[in-house]
């Protein structure tokens, strides 16, 4: 048995281990909103707890009657010129997707994990780790993309040896293109809910996820809404029912490949270029069931070892400052204007996120940079620089700016880093979110950033105040109360920096 296949047994059985009640609470308080990096640590679950029955109840396995609801919209740039859209479902519509997926638990597992599969999938958004057995971890996100690059590196590396071509592919435009439909086919076989007796049969599972999928997100049957974690599980429903289809495919013809999958990003190595071009023909074929379809321009095939190392690592790997207990700002200085040459040669990768995060010591939670008064603001500005490049990075770097002012308590650097924020101009409701969050609530200013945004979030951070979805009393979604902080929070708070968190 290779890594990939034992990782994946691992976590089958580590799933079912799961506490019905803690895996409930963690859906609810931990999963409920995108992940750490999207919205301020304001928007926080409270009060949110899983009732005796779902707000929608089945009856006589044909009537099911969830009320239709828009999820509310949030940009995140996914890049300095794309836009990923992430939505925030409506409570009782999120409730019930809990109350039937911790119902049916056992079944969900046993599907996402099937001993007919070929692809061992590294994308189960819970959670769980050997070390906790039968309780859950704090993050979903930085749990999966560490364990993804370990598995990169590593168990395909290791197992690399007995192949030639190595296979990277993903789903175009994943998902926004799936069809709610897909996750009834995907549990219980396209024939069989296709038949006019179980089209509307409530009974199945498949058919309540597929209403509770469309009604949350006003009643379309074309998406599902990014962020919220039951998506996360949605989608995985729906591509391990392909890879099922893929693999009774691929052992008919007799292919001898190894075959992983992290979300919708699919990495095979095969024998032979005509391996790897049937491997393709095939995936197509299995996603197209589905409605699906591969994105022809981040498909790759190439003769291993290329392809198996992430290059912006590999170029990066000279100028890390992992081992530096200090870094003051010379150094700090040289290793930023390389990575911004690793970025322009490998654009949209982690190597900005990874020079950020060594800025920061793990076990100490503090900055290592060690400045000299007249550093600091030049030091501001190249970090808020990077956000250009990266704009995804501006949490992580507020995190770091943060760590600086604390290390210089004595100079009150907080009115400097104010009018640099206080000067940034945007329309960018991102931006303009975590730069109000930062002067609101670290650097506890009330002069806020000017801004004409109308986005619900940005004026529930700018009130302190939770101004969406309050016709539910009983579940409260933001932190109101001005709680005391620990030192550093951004730097806690972050799985960028921590690695507790990370486990």
């Amino acid at each position: 048995m290779n890594a990939l296949q034992q990782h994946f047994i691992n976590t089958k059985n580590l799933a079912l281990l799961l506490d019905k009640d803690e895996l409930a609470n963690w859906f609810l308080y931990k999963g409920y909103y995108p992940e750490q990096y999207v919205l301020p640590p304001k928007f926080k679950v409270m009060k949110f707890d899983l009732m005796s029955l779902p707000n929608y109840e089945v009856t006589n396995g044909k009537n099911f009657n969830p009320e239709v609801f828009a999820p509310i919209k949030f940009p995140f740039p996914k890049s300095s010129l794309t836009v990923r859209e992430y939505g925030i479902i409506h409570p009782k519509i999120y409730h019930d997707f809990v109350w039937y997926i911790v119902k049916n638990w056992e079944f969900i597992i046993n599907h996402l994990f099937s001993n007919d599969t070929m692809v061992f999938g590294y994308s189960f958004p819970i959670p769980v780790t050997e070390k906790n057995k039968g309780h859950l971890g704090i993050l979903r996100a930085g749990r999966m993309i560490y364990e993804y690059i370990e598995m990169a590196e590593n168990a395909l590396v290791a197992e690399s040896y007995r192949y030639k071509f190595i296979v990277k592919t993903d789903i175009s435009n994943f998902y926004p293109s799936i069809y709610t439909h897909s996750l009834s086919w995907a549990l219980h076989g396209k024939e069989f809910i296709r038949r006019k007796e179980n089209k509307n049969n409530y009974k199945h599972l498949g058919n309540i996820l597929d209403k509770l999928s469309q009604n949350a997100n006003d009643g379309c049957t074309n998406g599902l809404i990014i962020g919220p974690v039951v998506s996360d599980l949605l989608s995985e429903i729906i591509l391990c029912g392909s890879d099922r289809q893929f693999s009774e495919e691929v052992k008919k013809s007799k292919l001898d490949i190894l075959c992983t999958r992290f979300k919708d990003d699919y990495i095979f190595l095969c024998k032979n270029k005509e391996d790897a071009n049937s491997v393709l023909k095939i995936l197509q074929s299995s996603i197209s069931k589905y409605n699906l379809s591969l994105n022809e321009n981040k498909t790759i095939i190439k003769e291993i070892p290329e392809g198996l190392y992430r290059h912006w690592r590999i170029k990066y790997l000279p100028f890390s400052m992992a081992k530096n207990v200090k870094i003051n700002f010379k150094l700090f200085e040289w290793t930023l204007l390389n990575v911004i040459q690793i970025d322009e040669n490998y654009p949209n990768t982690g190597v900005i996120d990874k020079f950020i995060s060594e800025l920061s010591n793990m076990k100490t939670m503090n900055t290592k940079l060690q400045l000299k008064l007249g550093d600091v603001k030049k030091t501001v500005g190249l970090l808020l620089f990077l956000k250009q490049r990266r704009a995804k990075s501006l949490p992580s770097i507020l995190a770091v700016i943060e760590s600086i002012i604390n290390t210089k308590e004595k100079y009150n650097l907080k009115e400097l880093v104010n009018n640099i924020l206080l000067e940034i101009t945007t329309k960018d409701d991102y931006d303009i979110i975590w730069i109000i969050y930062f002067v609101k609530y670290v650097l506890e200013k009330k002069n806020l950033i000017k801004n004409s945004s109308n986005n619900i979030f940005v004026k529930s951070i700018e009130k302190n105040k939770q101004l969406f979805f309050n016709d539910e009393k009983n579940i409260i979604l933001f932190e109101s109360e001005d709680e005391e902080k620990c030192k550093n929070y951004l730097l806690n708070h972050l799985y960028l920096f921590n690695k507790k968190l990370r486990k």
